[in-house]
Parts: C-alpha cells; structure tokens; sequence
C-alpha cells in the first residue's frame, strides 16, 4: 500500500461535490493497482443542515452537530486523516478540528495556501453567502499577504443561484460560472473556486483557467501530501 494514513472524508455538503473531491484525490495519483491508492472513508450526509443559512441566521439548526457525528465515523472506521470538502462547513473548521481527535485539514486555508504558491496578489472570493459572511477567506488571505475581493451585489446573486438552483442539482452551468469568473478576474490576478460545487465545473478549455484555484484541487493535494502519496 502506498500510503500509511487512512483518509477520512466527511461528504454530503453536497453529495455531488464529495463525489468529485473523491474523483479528484484518485485522478491525481499514477496508479498502476488497486493498492497505489490511499485507503480512503467517505461519510454522505445529506440531511446536514444547511451550513449558509445557519450563518445567516436563516436556520437555528446547528450543522455541526452533523458533521461532529461524521467525524465520529470516521475515526472508529480508523480514519487517520480528516478532509472536509465544503468551504461554508470549514467556516467552522476551529471547533471542529478541536472535536476531532485526529488530524483536520482545512479546505480554506490549503486554497489560499494554493493562491499564494500561484503568485496570487488579489484572490477573488466566488463562495456562498455564508462563506463570504464568515469572513474565514478574507482573514487567512490577509495571513498570507494577499488582498481579496468579493463579488458585487448582483454578481453574488447570480453565483448563489447558480450554485443552489443548478449545480446542486447537478445541472452544469458552465457559461454562467465563466462569465461570473471573467468578471472578477476584471478586479483579481486569481480567483478561487471557494465553493466545492464549482468543482463540477469543467474548465479545462478556459483560457483563463489556469487562473482559478479549486478549493477541491488544493484540499485533494494537501491530503495526499499527508499521506506521502506522489502526485502526478
């Protein structure tokens, strides 16, 4: 086996996204058998309330409860290492990493630590409502040195809609996400892609997409990197 850490994924935040994130982890690796891949657990719950509008003070129930239940999963399933793929429930990523009793990685700050490694100067923040509430992309961006920039009123709406309507429904509104994307980079040198929804987005005929940095990719490579696995 090639790695010696077992992966824990707590999914469902959504199901879509934790598919692509565990896709993302196996296409990165040059596997050539079964047991070049890290051993990996994934739960999916879906019933977990929505981390947004407890943010937003929507919705008074906690999603944390939830995801605590997941970890715990993961760990008796012998879990060495905690992933999380989704950017609003990382808004909570301080409780948490201190309720788990093994390691956590946090989506946010490996995407930053990304933008940062690209040259990043001025990241642009496509994320839920919740996420940009928080204020979690903005804090570690200034750690790092790098100014961020959220989208404008109207452009928010449009991203959030398209993230709830469509791809939550798993209906890909390439064109939509890329006008949103060509937009910010109007006022960015990067844009992070800080909702793992947009990483069902298949960009790689954009010519601007060497300019955006998936929150799924950054998380994907900093687990294997944990776990000593060679990336491609």
């Amino acid at each position: 086996m090639s790695a010696s850490k077992i992966i824990g994924i707590v999914g469902g935040m959504g199901p879509l996204a934790g598919k692509v994130f565990f896709e993302k982890i196996c296409s990165q690796i040059n596997a050539r058998k079964d047991s070049d891949y890290p051993d990996m657990i994934m739960t999916s719950f879906s019933s977990t309330p929505d981390r947004t509008a407890f943010i937003m003070g929507e919705n008074a129930e906690d999603p944390k409860t939830k995801i605590k239940r997941a970890i715990d999963i993961l760990v008796f399933g012998g879990a060495d290492l905690i992933t999380m793929p989704c950017n609003t429930a990382d808004c909570f990523y301080d409780a948490l990493s201190s309720y788990s009793p093994v390691p956590m990685l946090s989506i946010i700050r490996e995407t930053v630590k990304k933008a940062y490694e690209s040259g990043a100067k001025r990241l642009g923040i496509m994320a839920t409502d919740g996420t940009i509430k928080s204020g979690e992309y903005q804090r570690i961006c200034a750690e790092y040195g790098i100014s961020s920039e959220t989208p404008a009123k109207e452009l928010q709406a449009s991203l959030v809609n398209n993230i709830y309507l469509n791809l939550k429904a798993g209906i890909v509104p390439e064109n939509a996400i890329k006008d949103i994307s060509e937009k910010m980079l109007a006022k960015c040198d990067h844009i992070a892609f800080a909702c793992t929804e947009l990483s069902l987005i298949h960009k790689s005929n954009w010519s601007i997409g060497e300019l955006i940095i998936d929150s799924s990719d950054a998380l994907a490579e900093a687990a294997l990197r944990k776990c000593k696995v060679i990336i491609n």
